[in-house]
């Protein structure tokens, strides 16, 4: 985890960083998996790819602190 990373994780509310993390806890399992269905040949591997791709690009960025604090209370009114 870069130093920028550790910057943005701390300007989040309590509740934003639990809900990245079982957000990320959710993508990992999701992305294990695909894997494992891929490894089985019960996904083929461009279709494995493209849900991994998937799970990683519905997490927010840590690029800028003020969007992902947004994009993760956009994310929890969706799930209300």
């Amino acid at each position: 985890m870069t130093k920028h990373d550790k910057e943005v994780l701390q300007e989040l509310s309590k509740e934003q960083l639990i809900y990245l993390i079982e957000q990320m806890k959710s993508s990992l399992c999701k992305i294990g998996e695909a894997c494992v269905e891929e490894s089985k040949g019960r996904r083929p591997p461009e279709k494995a790819v493209e849900d991994i791709r998937g799970y990683i690009f519905n997490m927010p960025s840590l690029v800028d602190a003020e969007k992902t604090k947004r994009a993760i209370d956009l994310m929890m009114e969706k799930e209300k």
